[in-house]
């Protein structure tokens, strides 16, 4: 035993006096590993909760300026009559590069020419028929309407005449209930007035004729009386001859107021006369009122009914400006007819002509080089086929990345996400890639057409159109003023190289982020089996 351990270490074991303290098991020393080794479990914990793993989708692409390659279609169709150029030339905007053979164009032309010069001289023999015909006709209803407007002058003058017979009827009228008026209020009254006056000397005369009828008797009393005293010779001769005369007298009074009487009974019958002939008059203003009525009337029916005329005159007038106005109507719409026809042959003519200028030749519309050309002298072409590409002088446009990705990849790609762009000539592994923005993504699988169209070389895009329905992706380059390529690198400054369009290139698009944990939590659990 004390071979093995110290005697020092053997004291204090043996020793009572540190029994209330604690054993070390193990050296403070040890203590760091284990500590750093913990740390690093912890930091690795956390990073793999808390920390994010980028995701990307990986394509193939190219370098490309905007418009740089493009192709050169045919406007017509025809036979290639001549090739002006060949792969390799340069040319300049406006250039003609061919001629098609455009006969069936000039035949076409040919007879619409000659479509047009019928067509004039038609609408000429034309016009002039129709302006004889028009004119006949116009003169017609001129008449028509200048003996209508008489016949309306001459009808318009009975209103006018109406008024005036209207007020000379009214005066009569009013004149005539005036004397209606006065005969019978006067009629009456006078009859009244002349038969109380005749009752008065009626009454008068009897009365008279009374006093004499009772005076005769006492006259004739006294002339026998006297007559008796004349034959005693009481009295002269003269007494009763001055009676007898008294008696005369009033015979004599007798007799003319009894004829008076009898005149009264004449003018009596005379008032009735009169009378008679008063009501006679009273009734014939009457009648000539009642005549005057129907004067009113029958001038009011004629009022009417010469209204009616000069209506039916007056809408006869309208109907005659009408039909005027259709035949200037009918000649204008013939005259812009023909001028329609006329012009659309012109506008046919024009087409046709612009037609032979710009399909008959293959112009160029860009300065650039001739890449290649895609047709030969005597071939036939359609409208809009392939005549070539052209590269374009555009030195100061800057390079943007086209890549293409498979459609479940693409998907995911939205406008604004990272891109890496590695040309086919530079090491990733080395120098990285360039950084860049997408800019914009197809929101549907692209044709090789298409591609083309961008590219500019059908072998390169049948290339990278590999895969089936591919998404195109656009991107802009990160420009870095101190690299030599002039764009920003994500690991470095970038090769001392030029990067040229048609430089093919690999893309890396981050399309996310995960946590390291969600990949350890499956594997966990497929090595486990716990869910």
């Amino acid at each position: 035993m004390s071979k093995l351990f110290r005697q020092e270490s053997l004291e204090r074991l043996s020793s009572p006096e540190r029994l209330d303290q604690l054993m070390q098991v193990i050296n403070p020393k040890a203590w760091v590993p284990l500590t750093a080794m913990s740390s690093l479990v912890l930091v690795g914990g956390l990073w793999s909760v808390f920390g994010r793993i980028p995701l990307t989708v990986t394509g193939q692409g190219i370098l490309v300026q905007p418009r740089r390659v493009v192709q050169v279609q045919a406007l017509g169709q025809g036979r290639i009559i001549t090739l002006n150029v060949k792969s390799g030339d340069v040319i300049k905007e406006g250039e003609i590069l061919g001629t098609i053979d455009q006969s069936s164009l000039r035949q076409q032309l040919a007879q619409e020419k000659q479509k047009l010069a019928d067509l004039l001289n038609q609408n000429r023999d034309t016009t002039q028929a129709e302006g004889l015909k028009r004119e006949l006709e116009r003169g017609t209803l001129e008449q028509r309407k200048d003996n209508l407007e008489k016949t309306l002058d001459r009808e318009s003058i009975i209103p006018v005449l109406r008024e005036e017979n209207f007020a000379l009827l009214e005066k009569n009228r009013i004149n005539l209930q005036k004397s209606l008026e006065n005969l019978e209020t006067n009629v009456p009254l006078v009859r009244k007035r002349s038969i109380t006056a005749l009752e008065e000397q009626r009454k008068s005369l009897n009365e008279r004729i009374r006093q004499i009828n009772v005076l005769l008797p006492t006259l004739k009393e006294r002339i026998e009386s006297r007559r008796k005293l004349l034959e005693k010779q009481l009295i002269t001769g003269d007494a009763l001859l001055s009676a007898e005369q008294q008696l005369f007298e009033n015979i004599a009074s007798l007799s003319n107021l009894e004829a008076e009487l009898s005149q009264l009974d004449v003018r009596e019958a005379q008032i009735e006369r009169e009378y008679l002939q008063g009501l006679d008059q009273i009734n014939n203003l009457k009648s000539k009122l009642q005549e005057i009525e129907v004067q009113k009337t029958d001038m009011q029916r004629q009022y009417l009914e010469s209204l009616n005329r000069l209506d039916d005159i007056q809408n006869k007038i309208d109907e005659v400006n009408s039909q005027i106005a259709s035949l200037d109507q009918q000649k204008l719409e013939s005259s812009f007819n023909r001028s329609n026809q006329v012009d659309e042959v012109k506008r046919k003519i024009a087409q046709l002509e612009l037609q032979l200028a710009d399909q008959g030749k293959i112009i160029s519309k860009h300065h650039g080089k001739i890449l290649e050309l895609a047709i030969v002298p005597g071939q036939v072409i359609q409208s809009g086929t392939r005549v070539g590409s052209i590269e374009i002088d555009e030195e100061n446009s800057p390079l943007i990345s086209v890549t293409y990705l498979a459609d479940r990849d693409g998907q995911k790609v939205k406008e604004g996400m990272t891109v890496q762009v590695t040309p086919s000539l530079v090491k990733r592994e080395r120098y990285g890639g360039i950084l860049g923005k997408v800019t914009d993504v197809s929101d549907f699988p692209v044709t090789t057409q298409d591609m083309t169209a961008i590219i500019g070389n059908p072998e390169l895009a049948q290339q990278l159109g590999q895969e089936k329905a591919p998404i195109q992706v656009f991107a802009e380059l990160e420009k870095d003023p101190n690299t030599f390529s002039g764009y920003k690198w994500s690991s470095s400054k970038g090769p001392n190289e030029e990067l040229s369009p048609g430089t093919t290139t690999t893309t890396r698009i981050q399309v996310g982020e995960v946590a390291p944990i969600s990949y350890i939590i499956p594997l966990f659990r497929s090595w486990t089996g716990v869910y």
